[in-house]
């Protein structure tokens, strides 16, 4: 919550606060009693209402692009960015790949694809999955006999 919201929150409370203190000097302590129990109950009500709205909203925006995908993202020269696995690559100047593939995952159908925010920069590598059989930077070679 930003610093605005609590004002709200605080203005609202006090506010409250302040009416029942009226009545309570006004109509009695019986009656301030029977008033505080209703706007106890409301605002209980309404803080359970909430914590329910904010736990979907959460729940269905995991990830920061939201919509649940993660974010893949690469920028800068020379970076690479795999929100899955990243098996089986060679990068840079002169690559060479000869061989058969690394194997197949052992993710289980669920859990391929992007599995958290990835992000390189300025020639970074980063994957978002496993990472096996790979050579990276200038003049990487992989050879797989």
């Amino acid at each position: 919550m930003t610093a605005r919201h609590w004002w709200w929150v605080g203005l609202i409370v006090g506010m409250a606060l302040l009416v029942l203190t009226i009545v309570a000097f006004s109509a009695g302590l019986d009656v301030a009693d029977q008033l505080g129990g209703v706007v106890g109950g409301v605002f209980g009500v309404g803080s359970f209402a909430l914590s329910v709205v904010s736990a979907l909203a959460l729940r269905s925006s995991s990830g920061a692009s939201g919509g649940g995908r993660p974010v893949v993202k690469a920028t800068g020269p020379g970076s690479v960015a795999a929100g899955g696995d990243a098996t089986g690559n060679a990068t840079g100047t002169g690559s060479v790949v000869t061989g058969p593939t690394a194997s197949a995952s052992t993710h289980p159908p669920a859990l391929r694809g992007p599995i958290a925010d990835v992000e390189a920069t300025d020639g970074g590598v980063a994957a978002g999955g496993s990472t096996r059989d790979n050579a990276t930077r200038d003049n990487s070679r992989r050879e797989v006999q």
